[in-house]
């Protein structure tokens, strides 16, 4: 019923075809009391070990926070809930990565549990799935040889039983089919190509089931097509804007009335003008410091239902 989507051709009229699914409305954060840079994960961290100001970046994750606090004011969002960050675990702030949060068919959460590709991050999935199971949330893993890291890679198409994965740096690209059969959901495989863009959540933001905004030499060309076969606007963000201010790790949501609320990195101009021309409701957050970590806005949260 559900399949790996390769075929160009095919992914042209899928869209119309594939079944509807519920979105997820709750956001989960986790504190950083103990982010910091200790060693070179990606690109970004390199130069960075015990440069992060701890102050200043628990100020900037306040602010993030606020916004989410708004959000839930708004209705854009129906529940928002913290874990505290755990000693020796300084990339837990990071917390869409170790873990992906989703329905089956029968509309009752469940949580696949990630295999992170650093040993140092594995022991986040353990703190998550201790947590869900506190609030009897079913938990899955899958074999440990095969790589998947959460969120991060794996992006819900709106309002679809489809998700975008991400594969070549932290998960694995025979995942896929696998994925059909626990998610019971169609999987669109995106092959990543620049060591900067290790995760798909840095380089494709989703602005909702028609328009989306890329860094297109983040993918190879066999995945850009497929973008633009689903997408009937694919607005291209520079390599520049994308790479050094993370814009593309941006959120944006829609709310029951139908507005969408985004929030985004600071000096994202590219990103923010095709956001206003859409009307969305922007709110930006400085997260330079967890950049230097190679994570921003999508990274620190989690979605719930």
């Amino acid at each position: 019923m559900y399949k790996v989507w390769n075929e160009i051709a095919e992914l042209k009229n899928a869209k119309q075809h594939w079944e509807e699914m519920i979105s997820p409305k709750g956001i989960l954060m986790v504190t950083p009391k103990y982010f910091d840079v200790v060693d070179v994960k990606n690109p970004y961290m390199k130069g960075q070990i015990g440069n992060v100001k701890t102050q200043l970046a628990q100020q900037q994750w306040n602010n993030l926070y606020a916004v989410f606090e708004n959000w839930q004011k708004e209705g854009v969002i129906h529940s928002l809930k913290t874990i505290d960050g755990a000693h020796h675990l300084e990339d837990m702030v990071f917390c869409a990565n170790p873990f992906f949060v989703w329905t089956q068919e029968d509309e009752i959460p469940f949580v696949l549990l990630s295999n992170m590709q650093f040993e140092s991050r594995q022991a986040e999935v353990d703190v998550f799935e201790q947590y869900f199971k506190s609030l009897s949330i079913k938990t899955q893993r899958i074999l440990s040889e095969i790589k998947i890291e959460g969120n991060g890679d794996l992006i819900p198409h709106p309002g679809k039983r489809t998700v975008w994965m991400g594969y070549g740096y932290r998960t694995d690209k025979e995942v896929a089919k696998l994925l059909t059969e626990i998610l019971e959901a169609h999987i669109i495989p995106l092959k990543l190509v620049s060591e900067h863009f290790y995760h798909l959540d840095t380089c494709f933001c989703i602005i909702n089931e028609n328009h989306i905004a890329i860094c297109k030499e983040a993918f190879d060309e066999e995945s850009y097509q497929k973008i633009k076969a689903v997408f009937s606007f694919v607005h291209e963000i520079s390599l520049q804007e994308a790479k050094n201010h993370f814009a593309l790790n941006s959120l944006v949501m829609t709310s029951p009335s139908g507005d969408q609320w985004g929030i985004i990195p600071k000096n994202c101009d590219e990103l923010q003008k095709i956001l206003l021309e859409l009307d969305v409701k922007i709110q930006e957050v400085d997260t330079s410091e967890f950049i230097k970590s190679g994570g921003s806005i999508y990274c620190m949260k989690a979605f719930l239902y």
